[in-house]
């Protein structure tokens, strides 16, 4: 569905049926798109280079493209990609 796409009718699809946790839906702000990243660099649809000084906000604090992270991370998605942690429900990677 992306790649057929262009940039723009992505974010018009966005901002139509998907809702935003920072904007409210349908509100227009400064609308960027990232493709891809390695290390702590992003770069946009258009190919410009952004330091992404907001990775340690979740997931990526040890930067984009770490291939031995993939590699774990697909072992262990073929075994269980997800367990919520809620009453007393756990899981042996969350512990480890």
């Amino acid at each position: 569905m992306a790649n057929k796409w262009t940039t723009e009718e992505l974010f018009d699809w966005d901002e139509k049926h998907l809702s935003s946790a920072v904007f409210p839906l349908g509100e227009r702000t400064r609308r960027l798109m990232f493709d891809n990243g390695k290390g702590a660099i992003l770069q946009d649809t258009e190919g410009k280079e952004y330091i992404d000084f907001a990775a340690q906000l979740s997931c990526v604090n040890l930067g984009y493209g770490q291939s031995e992270l993939v590699a774990v991370a697909a072992e262990q998605m073929q075994k269980l990609a997800y367990s919520a942690k809620f009453f007393g429900i756990s899981h042996r990677p969350s512990i480890e």
